[in-house]
């Protein structure tokens, strides 16, 4: 493509693989981000959850990113393996220390993102990095979007058909 034009033949969509809509160089994540998905957890967790008093960080490596309907490997050790449909954020050029009015002048757009976790690692080892940062674990795509009003989207999971999560 030249400037939008058609430069040559083209391949037949059904034949084509989509790639993750980006390549980041370090996944920042936020853990129980919102007050269903504390609910959910708690189920998971023996004692409960309470809401953090500040946002709970946790990263995820490169090398965990793959593309929309890629296999998600199952690790050997793995007892419960669970998706966690979250909004990706697009950072597009570094920041730091960014005030709030400017924040969103940081973003390229969204994606969906699966953060895919071993919940019996995550348990275990009380942080994060193990249970959450195994290879395709976290699936991106299979588009980006810009220009949109983040604050109220609806963010779904399904699993083979079946609804898993639900919420905005």
């Amino acid at each position: 493509w030249l400037g939008g034009r058609e430069s040559g033949p083209c391949d037949a969509a059904a034949q084509a693989v989509l790639l993750a809509p980006a390549e980041p160089t370090k996944i920042v994540c936020v853990g129980l981000n919102y007050r269903d998905h504390i609910a959910e957890s708690a189920t998971a967790v023996p004692g409960g959850l309470d809401a953090p008093a500040e946002p709970l960080l946790f990263l995820k490596p490169p090398s965990a990113v793959v593309a929309t309907g890629e296999a998600i490997r199952y690790p050997r050790g793995v007892e419960r393996l669970d998706p966690e449909a979250e909004l990706g954020v697009i950072i597009g050029r570094r920041a730091r220390a960014v005030s709030v009015p400017s924040a969103l002048d940081h973003v390229a757009g969204y994606t969906c993102f699966n953060d895919v976790s071993a919940r019996n690692y995550q348990r275990k080892d009380g942080q994060w990095t193990r249970g959450k940062g195994f290879d395709t674990f976290a699936p991106l795509g299979p588009w980006a979007a810009v220009g949109l009003a983040p604050c109220a989207l609806d963010v779904s999971c399904r699993v083979n058909g079946e609804r898993r999560q639900h919420g905005n």
